[in-house]
């Protein structure tokens, strides 16, 4: 599974996995050794599919209240950096930069993408499938399974159906447990909250989500490195 990583890939990537496995420290500095050395691992095999052409908005004025299609006047320019820059005029002053960033959730649709047959086959071992069923019984709410988006937790109604709650990126669902990209989505807004400080250590409920979530991400590195 290491094909196509050098050295200091594979050696960075066992290095995390063993701070993720360690029996010291608590459970969120190992569950996030855990995503450090899958992110590396994704990364290092997929970042060249990351860098996608992304427009960035800066300016947008007298564009309210405009319905339906109408004439436009503006400019297209490539600029010295790489970007190409789209100013419009009229009926209203609006930039737009489109330039080459990288997209970090692509890694991980990659990742889906290539191991979703290998997936089948570890879920057939009993290891990883309970760790799979652990996680899922930690997200268990009345109306499904999933995480709340944190920065949308304003949003966010146990009451509403959970496909109106998805499309609206207030949760991460798992609909369909034997999807692999829908548990890897859930594990980074697992990854999300806690970065964002949105998890806090102590909390019942966010201390059985990480710690659910810790296992799950060791069994998926077991099998790539």
């Amino acid at each position: 599974m290491f094909t196509g990583l050098d050295d200091k890939q594979k050696r960075l990537i066992e290095a995390w996995f063993a701070g993720a496995t360690t029996s010291n420290g608590d459970e969120y500095g190992r569950f996030m050794s855990a995503w450090i050395a899958f992110n590396a691992f994704c990364y290092a095999r997929f970042a060249d599919k990351a860098s996608r052409r992304r427009p960035d908005l800066s300016e947008d004025k007298g564009l309210s209240g405009i319905s339906g299609q109408v004439p436009a006047k503006g400019t297209l320019e490539l600029r010295s950096d790489g970007r190409v820059r789209l100013r419009i005029e009229k009926p209203g002053r609006i930039q737009i930069d489109i330039r080459e960033r990288y997209t970090e959730d692509i890694v991980f649709a990659e990742f889906s993408r290539e191991y979703s047959q290998f997936f089948t086959t570890w879920l057939l071992e009993s290891p990883f499938c309970s760790a799979r069923d652990e996680f899922l019984a930690s997200l268990k709410r009345s109306n499904g399974y999933y995480v709340i988006n944190m920065l949308r937790v304003a949003q966010y109604d146990e009451q509403a159906p959970i496909g109106d709650l998805s499309k609206r990126n207030v949760v991460v669902a798992i609909t369909e447990p034997n999807d692999l990209g829908q548990l890897v989505d859930a594990l980074y807004q697992v990854r999300c909250n806690v970065f964002h400080g949105e998890k806090v250590p102590g909390d019942l409920n966010d201390d059985r989500i990480v710690k659910a979530a810790r296992p799950l991400l060791v069994e998926l590195l077991r099998h790539l490195i």
